[in-house]
Order: C-alpha cells, then structure tokens, then sequence
C-alpha cells in the first residue's frame, strides 16, 4: 500500500520497520510550441510543436527500520536518491515548430539502479508541418507526448501546440501542454520486524 507521494527534495523518516519499495519518477518534458506564419503572398506555414518525452522510472525495495531517513533529491525534473542508489531523469521537452520546420520529440529521460524496475522513458512524437498556399480549414496536430508506466504509475510528456490554417488565410497556434510532474512514491510491503 502507498505511504506517501513526495513531490519536493525532503528527508522521509521511516514510519514503522519493514519492507518498502521507493520509486523515483523523472519528470515529463512539456510539449513545444507550435508556429503559424504568414509568408509572402498567399503563402502560409503551420508546423505543430513535437511532444515531451517520459521521464524515467527507477525502482527498489529495501528493508528499514522506523526512524531511519532517505535524503530525496527533486531538481528541475530529476530525482536522486544517492543512499538508495537510484536516480530518475526528466524527459527532454518537444521541440518548437518553425517556418520551415516541425518540432521534433523530445527525448525519454534515463533511469539508474533500481532492482524491482529500471526504465528508461521514451521519445515523444514529433509534430507536423504544412507549407501552402491554397486555404482551407486544415490543423497539423501537435505530437504525443511519451508515456513510461510502473506499477500504476506514469512519467507522461506534454502534448505538442497544434497550427491551424483557415479559409481565409488567418493562421494560428495553440499552446502546449505542460509534462508531468517529477515524484518519489513510498510504497510498504511486508512489515514484518527487520533484524
């Protein structure tokens, strides 16, 4: 059963001896901006932003005692747990979309020493790009962000800002979403006494 979500750098005493299994999770990159531009003439260019890639997940079970600390680290998106021996870094954010140009995915973060999982995350998708000059009603959608799971938790990146032409030449871009944020779940397993 879950003991606690921590979301900043703290020292989490032990609440009771047993097993417990620690999850650092890295964070999400944010998706990128998109770019709708009017060229010369009737030319227009909409490229969407590509998506955050996953942060990476690193797990592991260990035996306590109540009262015991772990130093959590929580920086710009990456954890580290240097007692336990195990890190988790944030995904790269999506590339921004251009003139000439789609955003690109951004890449997965990487996972470090865990024995129950060590995953590293995954890229997100890259967006899309159209140069014309004929309108019509047309969006180049934003790419996915990437997703890394374990055990019912997930490092997710942020969606990619969708471009949109319409009929009659207007151009415009959405935002991006924001990645998820970076966390270290406390799990308890058997409590049973530690010797």
């Amino acid at each position: 059963s879950e003991v606690t979500t921590l979301t900043s750098s703290t020292t989490y005493s032990i609440p009771e001896t047993g097993w417990f299994q620690v999850i650092a999770i890295g964070a999400g990159g944010d998706g990128g901006t998109a770019a709708a531009v009017t060229g010369g003439g009737k030319w227009r260019y909409i490229s969407s932003g590509g998506g955050g890639g996953s942060g990476g997940i690193s797990a592991i079970k260990v035996a306590k005692k109540k009262n015991e600390t772990i130093a959590i680290s929580i920086s710009n998106g990456d954890v580290s747990i240097s007692s336990l021996g195990i890190s988790a870094t944030a995904g790269d954010a999506g590339g921004a979309g251009q003139q000439n140009s789609a955003g690109t995915g951004g890449a997965g973060g990487t996972a470090t020493g865990g024995d129950m999982a060590t995953q590293n995350g995954d890229t997100g998708s890259a967006g899309s790009r159209l140069a014309t000059s004929s309108w019509s009603n047309t969006t180049r959608a934003g790419g996915a962000g990437a997703t890394n799971s374990y055990s019912g938790y997930t490092s997710s990146g942020g969606k990619g800002g969708d471009a949109e032409l319409r009929y009659n030449g207007d151009v415009s871009a959405t935002s991006p979403s924001t990645g998820s944020a970076a966390m270290v779940v406390i799990l308890r397993g058997n409590t049973n006494k530690v010797a």
